[in-house]
């Protein structure tokens, strides 16, 4: 990431001081109108897509730890893969039915981005035994960013000259693709993290509880990623 963000660094000032004739990524296309006509959209449809991306790595997450038993049927499981998807769409088709029914296209794209932002932040009182609360907060949030995502994309369009469309689609493009990319790296980091961290203090001290000694119950820590061969060789695991 690093890496990627000096090269994005040096493109821009490339860019912005060089004298090709054709340039990818035209500055006066960012300055105009102070960034309000493609700048702002632009960031938009850059950051949007995370909460995409942020849904379909915690809801997997969330279904898998808190939701799925061996003894749940194909016909409870197979609905748990619903919300982000219907709730995408259904945000879409309000898109294409009110949107131009309803006008003032800054206000709802902030008032999308508004709901997308506090339905994504309320999943984060999910527990086990919240399960219908988080179908109702995960599809809500999914909708918002059906609508947020494609007005923003539309947005960089409309702010664009016509003989900038080119650059301004395939910019656009980028933004979504990128922005998805970096979000996924990011929330798969944080998610194997904090993982890793809460189990080094909770699994030991739950094996402890049940009886465990301390030399075994690191021992259990460290055949946990081994697979259950080796946990089962953990003394006291028996």
């Amino acid at each position: 990431m690093v890496v990627g963000f000096v090269l994005i660094a040096a493109f821009g000032v490339w860019e912005t001081l060089s004298n090709t004739m054709f340039k990818l990524c035209p500055p006066h296309l960012f300055r105009s109108h102070k960034g309000r006509e493609f700048t702002a959209p632009f960031v938009v449809a850059f950051i949007v897509t995370m909460f995409y991306y942020s849904v379909n790595v915690i809801w997997p997450t969330t279904v898998n730890v808190f939701y799925l038993r061996s003894n749940v049927s194909r016909s409870t499981e197979l609905p748990l893969t619903l919300p982000p998807n219907v709730g995408l769409v259904f945000g879409s088709l309000c898109l294409m039915a009110f949107g131009n029914l309803l006008g003032h296209w800054k206000w709802t794209l902030i008032g999308a981005w508004t709901g997308m932002v506090l339905f994504g932040a309320l999943i984060g009182l999910v527990t086990p035994f919240k399960q219908s609360l988080m179908i109702t907060f995960c599809c809500i949030n999914a909708s918002f960013f059906g609508w947020a995502q494609y007005e923003s994309i539309a947005f960089t369009q409309l702010g664009a000259p016509q003989q900038d469309l080119g650059f301004s689609g395939g910019l656009a493009g980028m933004a979504r693709y990128a922005g998805g990319s970096l979000a996924q790296a990011i929330y798969t980091t944080i998610l194997t993290n904090t993982q890793s961290t809460r189990a080094a203090i909770t699994i030991p001290a739950a094996a402890i509880a049940a009886g465990m000694s301390p030399e075994n119950a690191q021992t259990l820590l460290a055949a946990l990623s081994l697979g259950a061969a080796a946990i089962s060789d953990v003394p006291g695991t028996q």
